[in-house]
């Protein structure tokens, strides 16, 4: 299992990002930490599959990234 600190962004201007701004379940072997606070908003995910999206985390409800 692989814990990731997510990289914070500023708002989204377009309409067309795909935002996520739920926390996220699932059956693969990752963490998504917001790297803001340091919460975790993706357990269990892979996180492979998220890079094209931007979380909105609902903790401190600022934007994160997948780091590069």
């Amino acid at each position: 299992m692989v814990d990731f600190t997510m990289r914070v962004i500023a708002k989204p201007r377009d309409d067309s990002v795909k935002v996520v701004s739920r926390l996220l379940k699932g059956g693969g072997y990752d963490n998504l930490h917001c790297g803001a606070c340091g919460r975790v908003i993706g357990a269990g995910v892979d996180s492979n599959r998220l890079k094209d999206f931007v979380f909105k985390c609902p903790y401190c409800g600022l934007y994160v990234v997948m780091p590069t």
